[in-house]
């Protein structure tokens, strides 16, 4: 089970050959930036603010469509499925990024 949720995100992309950082933050400097929630492709990371709202990412998930991401929400949850239109998750919303063209 992954430790965290940068720890799921790098294995998810680790076992399709693409190697990321650490951290969310970090990843949150890589690919293309995706401008509008509504352009979001399947495969795409999806950042957010940690437990205090702010600019920072401090949690990432990948979107898989229809406005539903996964992700390792605590350690002892496993991977989840979440909306991102639920109310914790869309003020939290900093944005994504497209790794895979």
């Amino acid at each position: 089970m992954p430790k965290d949720c940068s720890d799921f995100v790098r294995k998810v992309f680790a076992e399709n050959g693409l190697q990321l950082p650490r951290g969310s933050a970090e990843m949150a400097a890589l690919g293309t930036r995706v401008r509008r929630s509504g352009d979001l492709r399947m495969g795409d990371i999806v950042l957010f603010s940690g437990e205090k709202i702010g600019r920072k990412a401090g949690h990432v998930g990948i979107y898989v469509g229809n406005g539903i991401f996964i992700h390792q929400a605590k350690p002892d949850m496993g991977v989840v499925m979440e909306s991102l239109f639920s109310d914790y998750y869309r003020r939290r919303y900093l944005g994504a990024r497209r790794l895979i063209n």
